[in-house]
């Protein structure tokens, strides 16, 4: 089982526990092999991700 974090530019997030085949079967292609992170723990994890949603591209252009 593998839990996936999707995280799109608007700051939605989704998580979805996938069996290997699944995940393979809906991102075939799809992603950024580059993209992909692995954490051992929950705090590295939310670390990144809040990081991620730091960046320039999220913020509001008003």
């Amino acid at each position: 089982m593998i839990t996936v974090l999707i995280v799109d530019k608007d700051k939605n997030t989704i998580v979805v526990n996938l069996w290997d085949d699944e995940y393979r079967q809906i991102f075939k292609d799809k992603v950024d092999n580059s993209k992909i992170r692995t954490h051992k723990t929950i705090k590295e994890l939310d670390k990144e991700v809040r990081d991620y949603l730091n960046l320039e591209i999220f913020k509001d252009k008003r």
